[in-house]
């Protein structure tokens, strides 16, 4: 599942970064898994990438991208957490880690 999650994060930012695809195109990849059979030339050539290199198909990936997608548009800006926050540096890294 960690590949999954690594490859579907690959597709997503290599996709964004060619602009096939923009963050209102990615959000509607969350509600609708056809929106990403769309993006068809992309598709086949990253599926010859996974085939190649990881030995994986993009038709095993796509609820995983659509898991993903969700999480993708989001902002995280850590001056403006800190900001809103009125913490430290410190103070927000205790807040969300494990420890």
């Amino acid at each position: 599942m960690d590949r999954s999650i690594s490859l579907g994060c690959i597709y997503l930012c290599l996709g964004s970064a060619l602009k096939i695809f923009n963050k209102s195109s990615i959000l509607k990849m969350f509600y609708d898994v056809n929106e990403i059979a769309i993006h068809s030339e992309f598709n086949e050539l990253f599926n010859v990438f996974l085939e190649i290199y990881y030995g994986a198909y993009l038709d095993s990936l796509i609820y995983v991208i659509q898991y993903i997608s969700k999480f993708f548009c989001l902002n995280f800006e850590i001056k403006e957490i800190l900001f809103v926050t009125k913490k430290t540096l410190e103070e927000v890294f205790n807040l969300y880690s494990n420890n």
